[in-house]
């Protein structure tokens, strides 16, 4: 899927379940591939099939190679669905590691801030803070701030196997106390909304230098969002993309 394809979903569309739910995609192999097979070449269609009014179609896609946003197993189930187990396109999936990042959001109301981005230095829970609410296009009602938190990569990938619920639940008031350390101006703030947002993606196994190849298959880099963070999805594939020479 295009990135500007992604980019034009409508407002509300349900990022997590677009292409989970109810088989949705199939992957076929078109004539042409058939007639093509003793040159080598193999062409593939890939079809997003919707149940639902509010989920866009999606045009097939036809090329000599397809690039799957889909976690590896995902894949593998679709070409075992679609009566393709034996096909040496199994055998050409490239997998990918599935990253974990949380996220907190946190709407305040009070005064307004000053601060707009704070990177946090050598901490082991939090990385980085930004004001929502002070960031272009971005429409807050007056006396409310917006403000998103995002652990590092390292301490999300440590708790990856922990419920949200039960991060949040845990870390909830650590994570507001040094908030509110950073920002005094918090200390005056009624805490509106406060929670915990876990979101996966995938990353290249192999390192950005290696070029990650198919013979003729199909390549998985298995990025697909399973909740938030769909920017770092993309990211994803574009790496794959970009070293897919």
């Amino acid at each position: 899927l295009s990135k500007d394809y992604l980019r034009e979903l409508q407002e509300g569309t349900d990022i997590d379940g677009f292409l989970t739910q109810s088989r949705l995609v199939r992957l076929e192999q078109s004539n042409q591939s058939l007639a093509n097979q003793s040159q080598g070449d193999h062409y593939w269609t890939l079809h997003l099939e919707s149940t639902a009014q509010d989920k866009p179609a999606l045009e097939p896609i036809k090329g000599r190679e397809v690039i799957m946003t889909a976690p590896p197993e995902q894949v593998k189930a679709i070409l075992k669905d679609s009566g393709l187990e034996q096909s040496p396109l199994m055998a050409s999936i490239v997998g990918a590691e599935m990253a974990c990042r949380f996220t907190w959001v946190l709407v305040t109301q009070g005064a307004a801030l000053e601060t707009s981005q704070h990177f946090f230095k050598n901490d082991a829970m939090l990385d980085n803070l930004l004001v929502l609410s002070h960031k272009p296009g971005i429409q807050s009602a007056n006396g409310y701030e917006q403000i998103q938190v995002n652990m590092t990569l390292d301490w999300s990938q440590l708790h990856a196997a922990v419920d949200k619920q039960q991060v949040q639940q845990d870390f909830e008031n650590d994570v507001l106390t040094r908030i509110k350390t950073l920002i005094p101006d918090l200390q005056n703030h009624n805490v509106i909304s406060f929670q915990v947002h876990k979101w996966l993606y995938a990353q290249p196994k192999s390192p950005a230098t290696v070029p990650l190849k198919s013979d003729n298959g199909l390549t998985c880099i298995g990025d697909w969002t399973c909740g938030y963070g769909l920017d770092d999805a993309l990211r994803s594939a574009e790496t794959l993309i970009q070293n897919y020479a």
